[in-house]
């Protein structure tokens, strides 16, 4: 883990967490000096009530979510209002251990994790309410949808922006990566949400790279997997064989086309895709499965809404069926029976799983 990697190089290390499926109990803490889930969020409020009251014994988790808010705050609406101010809590928590770090000369690693990208889709007063239309292609129907995404993207906004003017104050050169672990439906195909499909506006995230020694440009489409041996390359510091991922510095300036021809894969519960240049491949592989149902290819440079099938490539569907299951195994390795529960607690598991 990284946490591990850094401080086996004698980094202080720190986290500030406030998602169920990264709690200590599941073992991402590994290697971090300090591991503060204590902001909270509204899953792991949820979960907790659930699991210590009377009423969350008596209830399924739909059920007790609806019933939360009127027992615990006396109105509906109450949590949703409460679980607003989250970037409030955790940029707390982050800039305090900014500044405590920094009073150290020893080099030091920073996990800081946001939950304000996820439904609900309500900013706090102050953001609520001031966009009329988000950027982009109207979606009719969903076009309040997402304005309200937008204006908690807004209000996040400022919260990296507090935590990247305390990283300055300090007057250490840093390295900061600002990445997701997913996107949303919002509106795309009807959807809302990111746990149904794995079309493109759930699997694409951001990824922003800045500090020192960071070369200026853009990236052509990298994976979640470069994280890490990004960081450490940024370090100087040696990658473990097992990294699949490598050092996205190498790839700035470079064009989907003449970047090497990688294999980008994504996974839910029940579905799998890989994209190789502009070519997406889709199938349902539900975990626990030997393999995938027959797919589809589509060709996401031409149709980026992903509305059309194209013919099969038998080549690169072989290609891409080799490194899924070398992948897949991998992932299944990593899925503990109480890390399950907890996806299917928050709703990342299909119900009919």
């Amino acid at each position: 883990l990284l946490g591990e990697q850094f401080a086996a190089a004698g980094y202080n290390t720190a986290a500030v967490v406030t998602n169920l499926m990264i709690e200590k109990q599941y073992g991402p803490s590994a290697g971090f000096m300090e591991w503060y889930d204590e902001p909270g969020s509204a899953h792991m409020h949820l979960r907790n009530l659930g699991d210590s009251t009377l009423i969350g014994w008596l209830t399924n988790s739909s059920q007790f979510a609806l019933l939360v808010p009127l027992l615990f705050w006396g109105r509906p609406h109450a949590q949703n209002e409460w679980a607003t101010q989250e970037a409030d809590r955790s940029t707390r928590a982050a800039r305090a251990r900014i500044q405590s770090l920094s009073q150290s000369s020893q080099p030091y690693f920073l996990f800081a994790h946001f939950m304000d990208g996820h439904f609900p889709y309500r900013a706090p007063a102050k953001f609520f309410g001031t966009r009329d239309t988000a950027p982009g292609s109207s979606f009719g129907e969903y076009d309040q949808t997402r304005a309200r995404y937008w204006e908690k993207v807004d209000y996040l906004d400022t919260k990296l922006n507090t935590l990247i003017e305390t990283l300055n104050a300090t007057e250490r050169p840093y390295v900061l990566i600002v990445t997701g672990d997913h996107g949303e439906h919002l509106g795309e195909h009807d959807l809302v949400g990111h746990s149904s499909e794995l079309f493109e506006p759930v699997v694409r995230v951001p990824f922003f790279l800045v500090g020192h020694g960071v070369p200026q440009g853009q990236l052509p489409p990298v994976s979640l997997s470069d994280v890490a041996p990004t960081l450490l390359a940024c370090a100087g510091l040696p990658l473990p064989p097992e990294m699949t991922g490598m050092d996205v510095r190498d790839l700035v300036g470079k064009k989907s086309g003449e970047a090497d021809q990688r294999i980008l894969f994504a996974r839910d519960e029940r579905t799998v895709s890989a994209v190789i240049g502009s070519q997406k491949w889709a199938a349902e592989w539900p975990r626990g499965e030997a393999g995938p149902q027959p797919g589809i290819f589509r060709d996401i440079q031409a149709d980026p809404g992903e509305n059309n099938f194209i013919q099969d490539l038998p080549d690169l569907h072989d290609a891409i069926l080799a490194h899924l299951r070398q992948a897949v195994d991998r992932s299944e390795e990593a899925l503990s029976s109480e890390r399950a529960a907890a996806l299917r607690q928050m709703g990342y598991v299909d119900a009919a799983e």
